[in-house]
């Protein structure tokens, strides 16, 4: 990717208020104009799921921040795997050693981690909207309840997608996986005494040259 294009400390904000106004441009709509329903005992409001507005609404919804951000994904994370394995401006330093070799592994293994966990998460959601999208707008009327309930799991999977992305993160730290391991298998004494016999060597290391040296 050229110089040119990349975020920087001075032009990231720029990218962060444009995520903001996006956002409060979709959401405050439904926000300002929701009611509470005293037949339901629920909130609803103009684009509820019963009107095909609420279809229409949630469409334009999916395809602002669910597709664009997905060319956006692709696009930076065929940057970056071009850099590893193409230009090799990435991870360059030892090219062709194993540790090189090992971090372009893991960093391919984290975006397609993160690639999949977007398209299972927020697609499925999608497809299920586009699916109610087609139906008559009576038929959505008559059986709005149930539709609701059928897309339940799918708005489950939209959000668990935000909790699931630290996850993928940071299981891909080693640090963080042993020592999980280490806290899950009660080993952490085990490894406070490795540490104390490791630290004591230095030490009897520097006893020894001392003790030559007054010699």
């Amino acid at each position: 990717m050229q110089v040119g294009r990349r975020l920087t400390e001075d032009t990231v904000w720029y990218a962060v208020i444009a995520s903001w106004t996006a956002s409060l441009i979709l959401t405050v709509p439904s926000f300002v104009a929701i009611k509470f329903d005293e037949t339901r005992k629920a909130c609803t409001g103009p684009f509820d799921f019963h009107t095909q507005e609420y279809l229409s609404y949630m469409v334009i919804i999916f395809t602002v921040s669910g597709i664009l951000p997905f060319l956006i994904l692709f696009f930076c994370y065929f940057q970056i795997i071009r850099g590893l394995y193409f230009t090799r401006t990435i991870c360059s330093e030892t090219t062709g050693s194993r540790g090189s070799l090992k971090s372009k592994k893991a960093i391919t293994k984290l975006l397609l981690s993160i690639t999949t966990s977007f398209y299972v998460c927020y697609f499925s959601f999608g497809v299920a909207l586009l699916y109610f999208k087609r139906k008559p707008k009576e038929e959505i009327a008559e059986k709005g309840e149930k539709y609701e309930t059928f897309l339940k799991p799918f708005l489950f999977l939209l959000f668990f997608h935000s909790a699931l992305n630290p996850i993928l993160y940071v299981l891909q730290s080693s640090n963080f996986r042993q020592g999980f391991k280490q806290i899950c298998c009660g080993k952490r004494n085990d490894v406070i005494q490795v540490t104390e016999a490791s630290t004591a060597i230095p030490q009897k290391s520097q006893l020894q040259m001392r003790s030559k040296a007054v010699n």
